[in-house]
């Protein structure tokens, strides 16, 4: 090589040297504060009003954000926000020109992120000198927090949760499994083996405290076995307090001489008591297969326990009618039966559209308010054919019986009147019709006294009238009038009085 070949050579290379320099030179001055700096791994956004318009890496979702794509800073934000602490609502808070770093909020965490605005255009950059993929660092160390935060969620729930290998031996355990004994945890584990026939567990208590109920469900992650133990004890305790009632109710409801059938919402037998089949003669087995409502009726007109009508038709219009006027309010009515008895039927409506009856036998009742009513019938019969008039009043200043003469000589009929007579209106009537203020006036005072007093009183067309007042049993007093002929002409009428 000739010496003006290496020359040129030598000047060739110096050239290329200073055209390196001046390009260098150039990136630098486009990329102001460092921020082309490529030692540092790094990925950029481009926004223009908020909105994504190019990127430097081919992303468009953005992992561990539920999949959302990125199309806005406000997308962008929500996902960084957590690791950069609080970020501008919009953009456009960065001024033109301006470059903002934001350092990561954990001190350990050696990521930036960068703001920068020119002429409308807005650049973000996240800088991760960890990782040569900033998105894939930012990406683990968000689900890391999202794990934590889980982790603290399960530590601090209010149900027990233990996971265990094939072996037994535990894989983790919340704060509230960890406040079981060695011994309730191994009741707990040999609860288990007894899933899903049995999925609650009574761990007892000490002496002075009470037994806990706790209701296991049983999930298998791989070789990994998850319990959770949801406290129930209350739940437990009312069982308890109901099971006891109900076996009180029924030991009452089998004591009792009334009958009971309780049906459910779908009208079928819920409920019976052994005075029913006594009062029914229905046979055990069909109550105790909860027939509905229908066919129990059915069969009580079988049994014939129900009063005959003309026809059947006629029967099952009475049977429904009397069906929804016990759902809707109260159903009373007494049955006649045939063979002589007489059941009072009541329906009333339960709660949750329940419905009940009961049957009560009032035999002897119906028997014995007929026998007083006929004893009744022929006293009054055998007082009207008296010739005095009588009208008896009772403990209570009401007159209670007044027999034909009396009606008759008074004019008066206190049967016929819904309003109670009193004995101070009868006694007003007694002193129109046969007037003698001064011995009304005490008689009025001898029924108050309880005393006895009579006397002979004028009346219409000059007869006389031996009126008395005689006491009765029971606080009740008599008003006897007597008709006992004309009056004796003489100078003065007088009033004779008698004791």
């Amino acid at each position: 090589m000739t010496i003006s070949t290496l020359f040129v050579a030598v000047a060739l290379a110096g050239l290329v040297a200073l055209a390196l320099l001046w390009l260098t030179s150039v990136l630098l001055n486009c990329f102001p504060n460092g921020a082309a700096d490529t030692t540092k791994p790094s990925v950029s956004f481009l926004f223009h009003d908020d909105i994504l318009t190019d990127l430097d890496q081919k992303i468009t979702i953005l992992p561990g954000n539920k999949n959302q794509e990125i199309r806005t800073w406000a997308d962008l934000s929500a996902w960084l926000g957590v690791r950069f602490g609080p970020l501008p609502e919009s953009l456009s808070e960065v001024e033109n020109g301006e470059t903002r770093t934001l350092p990561a909020v954990n001190k350990t965490d050696k990521a930036m992120l960068t703001l920068y605005s020119l002429r409308g255009a807005e650049r973000v950059s996240l800088h991760d000198p960890e990782r040569s993929d900033p998105i894939v660092q930012h990406r683990l160390r968000h689900l890391d927090g999202s794990l934590a935060q889980f982790i603290s969620v399960l530590e601090k729930a209010p149900c027990a949760v233990h996971m265990y290998d094939p072996s037994g031996e535990t894989v983790w355990q919340n704060e509230e499994f960890a406040r079981f004994t060695d011994g309730e945890k191994s009741m707990v584990l040999a609860a288990t083996k007894a899933l899903p026939e049995n999925t609650r567990v009574c761990l007892p208590g000490d002496r002075n405290g009470q037994d806990r109920y706790f209701e296991i469900k049983q999930s298998q992650r791989g070789e990994t076995t998850v319990l959770y133990l949801t406290d129930v004890t209350q739940i437990a305790q009312a069982e308890t307090v109901r099971r006891d009632f109900i076996q009180t109710l029924t030991k009452t409801f089998a004591n009792l001489t009334t009958g009971l059938a309780v049906f459910d919402r779908h009208r079928q037998l819920a409920l019976f008591n052994p005075a029913l089949l006594n009062l029914t003669h229905l046979p055990a087995p069909f109550l105790s297969s909860q027939p509905p409502l229908a066919q129990f009726f059915d069969k009580l007109r079988d049994n014939k326990v129900l009063p005959e009508p003309k026809n059947y038709g006629t029967w099952r219009s009475q049977v429904d009618g009397m069906i929804s006027t016990a759902c809707d309010g109260l159903y009373l009515e007494d049955w006649s039966l045939p063979n002589g008895m007489t059941y009072r039927v009541t329906g009333r409506p339960h709660p949750n559209g329940a419905v009940a009856f009961l049957f009560e036998d009032i035999s002897d009742e119906v028997t014995l308010t007929r026998r007083f009513r006929s004893q009744i019938d022929l006293r009054q019969a055998a007082l009207d054919k008296c010739s005095q008039a009588i009208a008896i009043i009772g403990p209570n200043d009401v007159v209670l019986l007044c027999n034909k003469p009396c009606s008759k000589l008074l004019d008066i009929d206190p049967d016929a009147s819904f309003a109670e007579m009193s004995a101070s209106d009868l006694l007003t009537i007694c002193n129109e019709k046969l007037p003698n203020k001064i011995f009304w006036e005490r008689a009025g005072k001898a029924m108050t006294q309880r005393k006895s007093i009579q006397a002979v009183v004028d009346g219409a067309n000059g007869r006389q009238h031996r009126c008395s007042i005689s006491l009765l049993p029971g606080n009740s007093s008599m008003v006897s009038i007597i008709d006992i002929g004309q009056v004796q002409k003489t100078d003065n009428t007088r009033l004779r009085m008698f004791s």
